[in-house]
């Protein structure tokens, strides 16, 4: 019963979004519903109690990613939480292989049991790391082509976080609400400080939940310079572009 009820929102809003979906990314995303919301006190993955407001608040909005996307790719979710948005995108789409990071422990464990349940360990990796450490890692720096990012600090601090992540050309997709337009102007003289540059915004009305949401996507446009990311913490405590 409860299975069907949160695929008939999903099904609706998909509609509303107008994103066409196959039936095994529908199934996947309402079973991944239905393992935030058994596991939500254990983890803390969530504030929303209602398995519809999971729906709606987490799963659709996170699957809105698709509309600024650009394309398919190598996906890093930076600071992961409860496996949004990266694990719905990667449901949404077969062809992405994302890396999940996520610097807590607790938050870990849930991704890795929620990959496995779902049966996607094979393309999505959990990896517990900051990710001012994943963004001088050589083995990361400059190797995927989308970086996402929701619920998860100011821009000119996510910008940090995301860009040296990716490659030349690659895209990084943060999730705003309303006010994202208060952000703007100091997320655009960071991103050309990292290399990048605002490249498109994409507002849309949240399904079944009358919010105003935007994505704003960065193209990487040149290198990230050497010295940043920054130091763990320093990003948050002295934003760019000061």
């Amino acid at each position: 019963m409860e299975e069907g009820r949160v695929r008939a929102i999903l099904e609706e809003g998909l509609r509303a979004l107008g994103l066409a979906l196959e039936e095994r990314a529908v199934d996947g995303l309402a079973k991944f519903a239905l393992l935030i919301h058994r596991w939500r006190s254990r983890y803390r993955c969530v504030s929303q109690t209602d398995l519809g407001e999971i729906a709606i608040f987490h799963i659709l909005d996170s699957v809105a990613g698709l509309l600024a996307l650009g394309g398919p790719g190598r996906l890093v979710d930076v600071g992961s939480g409860a496996g949004l948005p990266g694990i719905p995108l990667a449901l949404a789409d077969p062809s992405i292989e994302a890396v999940l990071l996520e610097p807590r422990g607790k938050h870990i464990e849930f991704l890795e049991r929620a990959v496995e349940e779902l049966g996607i360990e094979g393309r999505v990796r959990p990896l517990r790391a900051r990710a001012e450490e994943a963004g001088r890692d050589p083995s990361m720096r400059e190797s995927f082509e989308i970086a996402v990012a929701r619920a998860v600090g100011p821009l000119p601090v996510v910008l940090e976080y995301a860009l040296p992540l990716l490659k030349i050309g690659g895209r990084f997709v943060a999730y705003k609400g309303p006010r994202w337009g208060l952000e703007r102007g100091e997320g655009e003289e960071a991103a050309r400080v990292l290399g990048g540059r605002l490249s498109e915004v994409v507002e849309f009305d949240l399904p079944l939940a009358g919010r105003r949401r935007a994505l704003l996507a960065f193209e990487k446009c040149s290198p990230t310079p050497p010295r940043y990311p920054r130091r763990p913490g320093i990003p948050e405590k002295r934003p760019l572009p000061r």
